[in-house]
């Protein structure tokens, strides 16, 4: 497995890139030792990077938060069934106010539902 965050930087070129060392918990990515340093350091805040095959632990998964894509300091606590997306809370008050929003757990046990029918 490649570092996901080296194969973005070459444009998708799979040649000379480095293998994943480790995952970064924030970003649910794949990252070498170099990349894994630097998420550890964000200016923003700092990421919590792990070593390979601990990401999958449920101790990991309950520490696992998502962070908005446009408010960085926010965690995701919404979906939005119209966009289909998780979101903050201040994307649900500003940009989807007039659309079908619910808390992430109500949407997710819904869906599953939807699966097991």
């Amino acid at each position: 497995m490649l570092c996901e965050c080296c194969l973005e930087q070459s444009g998708g070129k799979k040649a000379d890139l480095a293998p994943a060392a480790k995952y970064c918990v924030d970003c649910s990515q794949h990252v070498c030792e170099k990349c894994g340093g630097i998420h550890a350091k964000l200016k923003s805040g700092g990421h919590l990077v792990i070593p390979l095959g601990e990401e999958m632990s449920s101790q990991m998964m309950q520490l696992r938060k998502r962070h908005c894509q446009e408010h960085k300091d926010e965690i995701v606590k919404l979906f939005c069934y119209d966009c289909k997306v998780n979101m903050c809370g201040l994307c649900g008050a500003l940009k989807h106010k007039r659309h079908n929003v619910t808390e992430i757990s109500e949407a997710a046990d819904k869906l599953g539902q939807d699966i097991d029918e």
